[in-house]
C-alpha cells in the first residue's frame, strides 16, 4: 500500500485540500491499472488520489483514517436535526 504525495511542495495526505475535493483511494491488484487511473484522475481539479492499495488488507488500512473522519462528519451533520 502506498500513501501518495502528488504535489511538488511536499503536501501530504493530511494537508488541507480545497473544499469540494473528492479524495480517492485506488485499489487494484494490477499496478498498470492503478497508474493509468491515477493519470486520468490527475486531469481533474476536484479529484485527488490519496492512496493506492494492491490487496484487500492494504485497502482496509488505507481507508481507516478516512472512515473515522467520515463517521465524525456524518454524526456532526445529525446534530440539531429533528426527525420527521
Amino acid at each position: 500500500m502506498e500513501f501518495l504525495d502528488d504535489s511538488s511542495d511536499g503536501e501530504t495526505v493530511e494537508a488541507p485540500v480545497k473544499p469540494g475535493t473528492v479524495r480517492i483511494i485506488v485499489a487494484d491488484s494490477q499496478a498498470i491499472y492503478r497508474v493509468g487511473i491515477r493519470k486520468v484522475f490527475a486531469l481533474e481539479d476536484d479529484l485527488r488520489v490519496v492512496a493506492q492499495a494492491d490487496t484487500i488488507e492494504n485497502l482496509r488500512f488505507a481507508v481507516e483514517p478516512y472512515r473515522r473522519r467520515f463517521a465524525r462528519r456524518k454524526h456532526a451533520g445529525r446534530h440539531g436535526q429533528r426527525d420527521s
